[in-house]
């Protein structure tokens, strides 16, 4: 994590500052931020201001695409958790944690940090390929799945899908496979349809089928 994130300089890419070992115990150094993660600031009933939400996943999408065009880098673990915003500034938006990143064209790096079959990520916000554990069809269009489903939820407040049994959550695992998503109009008709049609053709389960570019 620290030698894939100290590669990445964007302003909406939390920095590292160092990172080292001490008795056996490696660490990270990041700056100290004064903001809230995305998952504390999505209302039950999402956010009010559509046009908020709609700027501050666009400020993500043009650090994602930086990440992926300069360095070829797939986080695989995009999520509100993730996601800090400060003093409600949508352009203040930092991207975090890339514990799970590879470097797409790496395949020594995607051996040492994945294993095959085994599904990574939140699974909430997990696409397809990743549910499945298809590891290796993971691309930049899986990071824009996760986007659209992050989407999703600001504008909804809710998951387009979630399990009867956390523990055991097969029945997501199928979902999120094979079903599609419940529109986002059945709870938010406030919506403009074009705005609906964008967050699920990102979430579409072929990645053919979705946008092929966050910009």
């Amino acid at each position: 994590e620290a030698l894939i994130s100290s590669r990445i300089n964007h302003p909406n890419v939390l920095p590292v500052l160092g990172h080292g070992e001490v008795n056996g115990q490696y660490y990270i150094v990041f700056p100290r931020v004064y903001g809230r993660t995305l998952q504390d600031q999505i209302p039950a009933t999402g956010f009010a201001d559509v046009r908020r939400a709609v700027r501050l996943m666009t400020t993500l999408l043009r650090a994602l695409h930086y990440v992926w065009v300069m360095h070829d880098i797939l986080h695989r673990d995009i999520k509100p958790g993730n996601l800090i915003s400060l003093n409600h500034d949508d352009q203040s938006l930092y991207l975090l944690d890339f514990g799970l990143a590879i470097c797409h064209s790496t395949n020594k790096t995607k051996t040492r940090l994945t294993v095959q079959g085994t599904v990574l990520g939140t699974l909430l916000y997990a696409s397809p390929e990743q549910a499945a554990g298809r590891l290796e069809e993971i691309r930049h269009t899986s990071d824009l799945y996760s986007v659209g489903v992050v989407l999703y939820h600001m504008l909804t407040g809710r998951v387009p899908f979630t399990s009867e049994s956390p523990a055991f959550p097969y029945d997501l695992l199928l979902s999120i496979q094979e079903s599609p998503p419940p529109p986002l109009r059945t709870v938010r008709p406030d919506l403009d349809p074009r705005l609906e049609a964008i967050v699920l053709k990102a979430m579409s389960k072929s990645q053919a089928a979705r946008s092929q570019t966050g910009l």
